[in-house]
């Protein structure tokens, strides 16, 4: 043993090692929070990614809707349903029933929402865009099958025409109210099978 000697210098020297050992826990640790920071942001950006391209893909099928409610509507205007007593019984072939169709609680007809359904299944179709299949049913909305606007009357569900009716013409908005021709209403369902799966509905009335 050295006597008289100083070992300050040599505790002095010692501590550096123990503070370059914590410093480099804590940058491992930091290093870890930053990777796992990381990954949230790209799960994150992803899932909106993800988000948008759904969003779009809904707008898509909703605007190819449209084609099913105008393809419908030439069938009643100018199609094989322009004339009012072909509208008396069923059409099958222009997928068209003379009374209201069972519908779902939220009033999609049962036979729209049946893939092995004759309505849907007939060759009555449109093809939209982006391998769409687009089918459609048009019900008169009648508990049966009535004949006649005397018979119809009690037994459909009516509205008086004006100006923003289909087949509503400007004489008959003018006398609708001395006793001018009330207007039967029909129900367009619309559904559009879309790739993986997707199907929409859509819906709307016309009275003619």
């Amino acid at each position: 043993m050295v006597p008289n000697a100083d070992f300050s210098q040599t505790r002095y020297l010692l501590r550096p090692k123990r503070e370059r050992g914590v410093v480099l826990i804590i940058t491992l640790i930091a290093l870890t929070l930053l990777l796992l920071t990381t990954i949230a942001l790209f799960r994150s950006a992803n899932s909106s990614l993800l988000q948008v391209g759904s969003l779009g893909y809904q707008r898509d099928l909703n605007n190819q809707a449209e084609l099913g409610i105008q393809a419908a509507i030439a069938q009643l205007k100018t199609g094989t349903l322009k004339a009012p007593a072909t509208r008396y019984s069923d059409v099958k072939a222009s997928n068209y029933s003379a009374v209201r169709l069972p519908a779902s609680k939220f009033g999609v007809p049962d036979e729209l929402l049946n893939s092995g359904s004759t309505y849907v299944n007939s060759t009555n179709k449109v093809n939209g865009s982006n391998n769409t299949t687009i089918n459609y049913i048009i019900d008169r909305l009648c508990d049966s099958a009535m004949q006649g606007q005397a018979s119809t009357i009690n037994a459909c569900a009516m509205m008086p025409p004006g100006p923003g009716s289909y087949g509503a013409t400007a004489g008959q908005a003018n006398n609708a109210a001395v006793g001018g021709v009330n207007l039967t209403i029909y129900r367009i369902s619309v559904r559009v099978d879309g790739s993986k799966n997707s199907q929409i509905f859509v819906q709307t009335t016309i009275a003619l």
